[in-house]
Parts: C-alpha cells; sequence; structure tokens
C-alpha cells in the first residue's frame, strides 16, 4: 500500500477510447462489484454499455492514482443516470482504469456527492 493518492485535473484515459472499449458488441471488461451494483438495480449489460456512451466531457471529476497501486491511475466521472427505473436522472459515480484486458470499469454506484 501507498501513501495518499495523488489527483489529477485531466483524464488519463480519453473518452473516445472509453466509449470505444465499452460498446454494445464488445465484451464488458467490469469489476463484480459493478456487476453487483447493475444487475441489483435490473439493468442488462447493454444498459450498462447505453449508460457509458452518454458520458460526456462535462461528467468528468478527477483522475486518481490507485490506493492498492500508485502506478495505476483511475478515471472518476458523476454521470446522470440515462437508465429507466428508479435511478433514471440520480447521479452514479462512475470508474475507470485498465487492465491485462484493457479499459476496466472499476465502480459503478449512487454518488455520495
Amino acid at each position: 500500500m501507498t501513501g495518499a493518492p495523488q489527483y489529477f485535473l485531466k483524464p488519463k484515459y480519453q473518452l473516445a477510447e472509453i466509449k470505444s472499449a465499452f460498446r454494445r458488441g464488445n465484451a464488458m471488461n467490469w469489476t463484480r462489484t459493478a456487476q453487483d451494483f447493475a444487475f441489483g438495480n435490473g439493468w442488462s449489460t447493454g444498459d450498462v454499455f447505453d449508460l457509458i456512451q452518454s458520458i460526456s466531457a462535462e461528467h468528468f471529476y478527477k483522475s486518481m492514482d490507485s490506493h492498492m497501486d500508485g502506478k495505476t491511475r483511475q478515471d472518476v466521472y458523476y454521470v446522470p443516470c440515462s437508465i429507466q427505473g428508479d435511478l433514471e436522472g440520480v447521479e452514479l459515480y462512475v470508474k475507470f482504469t485498465a487492465n491485462a484486458n484493457g479499459l476496466l470499469l472499476i465502480s459503478l454506484k449512487e454518488s455520495d456527492r
């Protein structure tokens, strides 16, 4: 474990790269935590692809070093939920990084800010 993570005002990963990696027809590279949130809310994988496609540059919040590995960067977005249902319009915390399989959706949850 390293010290306190550093924060950055510009994303590490280009939004176009994120959207290209997370589009219908591709395999979804995401954590169990993100899956549990999505499926627990009755969403399909396609719904999550659509949510990611709705992200704009204005939704970017920060880029940060990983708490576990100071060499790995993570980009955080606050995104209004575009999926119909109980969370429609609610702000979501969406975080991406990269791993051996490409870009990874690490976190998907309701925002607490």
